[in-house]
Parts: structure tokens; sequence; C-alpha cells
């Protein structure tokens, strides 16, 4: 599977479908995404990129969500040292563990599936051979709370 169909099955799992135009312009950021290191930065510039600055960090007290049956932390000044911590121990983790741990932290607003599925991409060294099911995100997060 290319970039470029990974990015539409990543946007057709949320139930959003995109233009040509969209679609070349979020594969030029993922593929800049995947030169770089996983870090905080890497993965706030990338919100920022591909969100144009609609979607934001959970950073202030009550911005809580629940995804599924999981309750993810509590929204707050924590939620960024949790991203950044998750990040940094990332080195130690499987491709399945980060995102898992990704997808509980649950550390935006929205776009929380796309960006798991990109920080996903990017510990599998940008190999897209996988296809990714939307029955597989809620399946891993139910996995992960057991």
């Amino acid at each position: 599977m290319t970039l470029d169909n990974f990015i539409l099955q990543s946007w057709a799992i949320e139930g959003e479908f995109l233009g040509p135009t969209d679609r070349i312009e979020i594969t030029t950021h993922v593929r800049e995404f995947l030169k770089r290191e996983l870090t905080e930065l890497s993965v706030l510039r990338l919100m920022a990129d591909v969100f144009k600055g609609r979607i934001q960090l959970r950073s202030s007290p009550g911005m809580d969500v629940r995804v599924g049956s999981h309750n993810a932390p509590p929204g707050g000044p924590n939620i960024g040292k949790q991203l950044n911590d998750l990040l940094e121990d990332s080195r130690h983790l499987t491709p399945f563990e980060l995102y898992c741990r990704f997808e509980t932290l649950h550390p935006f607003t929205d776009g929380n599936g796309r960006m798991g599925r990109f920080v996903w991409l990017h510990k599998m060294g940008g190999n897209v051979d996988l296809l990714f099911l939307q029955a597989f995100h809620y399946q891993a997060l139910d996995a992960w709370d057991r």
C-alpha cells in the first residue's frame, strides 16, 4: 500500500474523504514527519499542519474525552507531559504498544485516531503494507484496557 492510499484509508476510517489537493498536502506533511525524530514537537507540528490549527492539545482542565468504552486521562496541563513521556519511551515500545498508549492517552481534542496511525506508521519506519481496519482501533483499545 502506498503512503497516499494509507492516508486516504486513515481519513475514510473517520468518515472523512479527502480531495486530491488535501491528499497531496497531507501526504507531503506526513512524508516530512516520517523523516524527523518522533517527539512531542514533531507530533504537534504535524497536527498543526494537517489540521490547520483546528485541533488542540487537551491541556486545559475539563477537556475530558471517552473513546468507546475507554475513559482517557483527564484533560489538563499534565497531558503535554504525558505525551512527551510517551514519545520519549517510544524507543522501547513495539508499534502496537505505542499506538495503544497514544490512543488511550487521547491527547488531542480531535484527530487522535489519524495521528495515532501516523505515530504507528513512524514507528513502523514508514512501511505501509498493513491495511489499518477501523475495527482494529477499538479492538486495540479494549485489549489494552484489559
